[in-house]
């Protein structure tokens, strides 16, 4: 199949869905959608270009060029990188840094999501206790 060129609202809706992994919000952002315009008319079109083999293509394209850039920056990385920060916050009586750095390390390893969800018998309670000086 010959490369064919994407004209820039679709190229503007695959560097989008790249950055956000939303087809509708990629649409909204790269085409001119009304206040007025019913979600499910945005969710269909957004559906529909990500679903157009040139457009998927180029967001493959894409994603291949960020796995390059990004190679070095794996779960371990980031979970070390965390673990240092937890160590820097607690060395320096920064609680509030400590907490962001602690909640960040349980949402990368999934432990957390951005929904309240109601205790249950398997909720764990995580108590800090001051070092003695």
């Amino acid at each position: 199949m010959a490369h064919r060129k994407l004209t820039e609202k679709q190229e503007a809706f695959a560097r989008a869905y790249v950055e956000s992994g939303n087809a509708s919000e990629a649409y909204r952002s790269s085409y001119n959608v009304q206040p007025n315009t019913k979600q499910q008319s945005i969710t269909r079109k957004g559906y529909q270009l990500l679903n157009t083999p040139h457009i998927l293509a180029r967001i493959e394209s894409l994603h291949a060029r960020a796995r390059e850039r990004h190679h070095d920056i794996t779960v371990d990385f980031l979970t070390k990188n965390l673990k240092d920060a937890i160590e820097i916050a607690r060395s320096k009586e920064q609680p509030n840094a400590m907490v962001q750095a602690v909640m960040a390390l349980a949402k990368l390893h999934g432990m957390l999501n951005d929904k309240q969800e109601q205790p249950t018998e398997e909720t764990v309670t995580v108590v800090w206790l001051n070092d003695s000086k």
